[in-house]
């Protein structure tokens, strides 16, 4: 066991009685004294194997009783609580840990310590100062600094001749380890490194590691100057683990996944299905696209992946009259084609995100030219609904994966982004229209 820095336990624990601090009234033998005193000193190994040997030999011609082998323990030993207990000659039995070579020196010292010198009685220094005191730290003797819970710097460490009887240190020890119970010692239920007594200040819960489940640790929270408590420190609708993902700032609600404000799903590559290299299907997932939006910023349309909103995705053109006139309704413009009644609630619910609409621009304003990311711009100029993506397709990816036969097309997904299979006997008149999926949207949030 290495030697650690000592602290005085007498000073802690005892209020210094008339013979040294280790409590009123403490006697102590001419043996313990000075085994106290050297326990205190910094006492080097010599580096001669010789020096040591000669003393060994010294001891067994003196007919001292040789030491056990390293790691044995006297079969009477019983260990309780850590401290282990005096066997039957009186002799404290030698933890397995430490070095039993010095055993037949710590016999001697006894002998001394009874006033009997023996043969070749020099003194303590001459039997020990071939081996280095040993310390023994108490595990456990930590208490709390203050009422609040928080870990005290309180290390207990006594010195253990290894050998040598626990008999004198025994009410240091047990008075070390019983100056605060365990009720008392800082506790952390959750683990998640963060006392109980501190969570509760800060509000956050000490029986779970994440109280606001967004997926951050307690602690990293607060070390990061977050908010345990809540999901989003910030209030700018994307979680402090998700900004910190994508590198933005949880603490900048100006500084956001989306500047649009788009959903953002943390979890859209474990998705299966999303191919792109073949038409949609019902019941599919549908394609695994990336387009550049109004603000200049990639949008994954897997980011609308969500556990109770349908999507509507809605291909569109720029020079497309229809295309304009539904984007006008949406956007309370005006309702010249009647979309009112096919869908009366229709343009509110949109505008309120009950229904996650997604425009996507596959021509610009000339017939046959593929849309450009300023296209998607003009349109968002032209229909400025701030919650409705604007995406450019400038390789007709999208249009193609439709098999687009008509401007505008609209097609329906379930909130898991599976093209929808729904087929209402109120709507099969409008089988094949872009009405049509109006009309299946009605089903769902028509009054």
């Amino acid at each position: 066991m290495d030697a650690a820095e000592p602290v005085d336990l007498g000073q802690r624990v005892g209020d210094g009685g008339p013979h040294g601090g280790d409590g009123p009234g403490a006697q102590r033998t001419g043996g313990e004294a000075a085994g106290e005193r050297l326990a205190g000193e910094e006492l080097h190994d010599e580096p001669a194997a010789a020096v040591r040997a000669a003393r060994v030999e010294q001891a067994r011609d003196a007919g001292v009783p040789q030491a056990r082998e390293r790691g044995g323990l006297a079969p009477e030993a019983a260990v309780v609580g850590g401290v282990h207990e005096l066997d039957g000659d009186g002799r404290g039995a030698v933890p397995a840990a430490q070095d039993h070579g010095v055993r037949a020196a710590a016999e001697r010292l006894q002998q001394l310590d009874a006033g009997d010198g023996g043969p070749g009685a020099e003194g303590i220094h001459g039997l020990l100062d071939t081996q280095r005191i040993r310390r023994r730290r108490v595990e456990g003797a930590r208490c709390p600094s203050g009422a609040d819970g928080r870990r005290g710097a309180y290390r207990g460490m006594i010195p253990v001749l290894p050998g040598v009887s626990m008999r004198p240190f025994l009410p240091v020890v047990l008075l070390a380890l019983g100056a605060c119970s365990g009720a008392d010692l800082p506790v952390d239920s959750d683990g998640d490194g963060l006392f109980d007594a501190d969570e509760i200040a800060l509000g956050s819960d000490p029986q779970s590691w994440d109280t606001d489940g967004d997926g951050l640790g307690d602690q990293r929270e607060v070390n990061l100057g977050l908010d345990p408590t809540s999901p989003d420190t910030d209030d700018d609708k994307y979680t402090d683990r998700d900004e910190l993902f994508e590198g933005t700032d949880p603490l900048d609600p100006d500084s956001r996944i989306y500047t649009g404000g788009w959903p953002y799903y943390f979890d859209k590559g474990s998705l299966l299905g999303g191919s792109t290299s073949q038409t949609y299907e019902e019941g599919k997932r549908f394609g695994r696209f990336k387009f550049v939006d109004q603000y200049g910023e990639e949008v994954n349309l897997f980011d609308f992946y969500n556990a109770d909103k349908p999507v509507v995705i809605d291909v569109s053109a720029l020079w497309c009259d229809p295309c304009n006139k539904l984007a006008d309704w949406i956007g309370d413009e005006g309702d010249p084609l009647g979309f009112n009644s096919i869908w009366p609630t229709g343009a509110e619910t949109v505008r309120k995100s009950k229904v996650y609409w997604v425009s996507i621009i596959g021509e610009g304003a000339s017939r046959g030219v593929v849309a450009t990311p300023d296209d998607a711009v003009a349109w968002s100029d032209r229909h400025p609904v701030k919650k409705i993506p604007v995406l450019a397709d400038p390789d007709y990816m999208a249009v193609d994966y439709v098999r687009l036969s008509a401007w505008p097309t609209l097609i329906l997904l379930e909130p898991d982004l599976k093209v929808s299979e729904r087929h209402s006997p109120n709507c099969e008149s409008w089988e094949g229209s872009y009405v049509h999926v109006l009309c299946e949207l009605n089903e769902q949030f028509g009054e």
